[in-house]
């Protein structure tokens, strides 16, 4: 069997594996998004780009009902999604946006029953960002997504030969500026705001909170460090061989796992024991045993 045959198996084993969980996930995802799109959007006139954004607009302009607006958006994105993007990349798409266009027409009956009201528009902008952006995280972490303005943005990027995270962008702001010509400029920032935090918010859901650092350290001093970083801190420590790519010298490098709050004191310990050594540090999401496993909280 070659190579590309392996990984499309290997691919479709990991999105078979617990698809019934992942079905469910996905379900109580796009339920809360349903949902504050009808307690907090709509009230609000709040247009935060895609479909179900620009359905605000389309509705302040032409009376045309919300869900009725999305569901023909939807029926027009999967037959282009099929044209353009192909059979295999809209499935996805078909099971995104009918079950998003569904929740959005399930939801409508029982927020009007909830009664919701805030003392500031803060508090509601903070409530509508961790409800939007932890239910978004679901869907997105189930390895589904909502069709929508996705579908145009992955067309875009497609015929336009332009980076997808760039298409989505221009999408999302075209549709946030025209809400901003009949709500005005207060709304739009408070839209803006809630689109990029929760950006941010759903890569906390599928990455994880990088609370700890990957550390590389390449010192004459490795074994002092090491000593350091397993008797005082308590950390565990790797010892990797390396070598200079210039003058081609052997010399041990060290790979840790760091806590933030131990990352700061690290830092200086080393280079107070050696001046000139070498530190590397990056955002760790993701940790799977290992030494002192305890210490670092996942």
């Amino acid at each position: 069997m070659c190579i590309g045959h392996k990984k499309t198996d290997i691919l479709n084993k990991i999105n078979q594996n617990k698809l019934v969980g992942r079905f469910a996930v996905f379900l109580f995802g796009i339920f809360g998004l349903g949902m504050c799109y009808n307690l907090f959007f709509v009230p609000n006139k709040l247009v935060v780009g895609g479909v179900s954004g620009l359905s605000v607009v389309v509705h302040e302009i032409t009376g045309i009902p919300n869900n009725l607006f999305i569901y023909l958006m939807s029926a027009v994105l999967i037959v282009l999604s099929f044209i353009v993007l192909g059979r295999k990349q809209s499935v996805y798409t078909i099971i995104g946006s009918v079950s998003y266009s569904v929740m959005v027409t399930i939801t409508e009956p029982i927020a009007a029953k909830i009664p919701v009201t805030f003392s500031s528009d803060f508090l509601m902008i903070l409530t509508i960002i961790l409800i939007y952006g932890f239910c978004g995280g679901l869907v997105y972490r189930a390895g589904f997504n909502t069709g929508g303005s996705d579908v145009i943005a992955a067309i875009i990027s497609k015929l336009a030969k332009i980076e997808l995270g760039k298409s989505s962008t221009i999408v999302n702001m075209i549709i946030i500026l025209s809400g901003m010509l009949l709500f005005g400029l207060k709304k739009t920032i408070y839209a803006m705001f809630i689109l990029i935090t929760y950006n941010k918010l759903v890569d906390m859901v599928l990455l994880g909170i990088n609370d700890s650092k990957l550390v590389f350290i390449k010192s004459k001093q490795s074994d002092r460090i090491e000593k350091y970083v397993t008797r005082d801190l308590g950390l565990g420590a790797t010892e990797i061989a390396s070598k200079g790519g210039l003058f081609t010298k052997k010399e041990a490098t060290l790979l840790m796992i760091v806590p933030f709050n131990l990352y700061y004191g690290l830092k200086h310990t080393v280079l107070d024991i050696d001046p000139n050594a070498f530190i590397s540090a990056h955002n760790c999401y993701t940790v799977k045993g290992g030494h002192n496993k305890k210490i670092i909280p996942f």
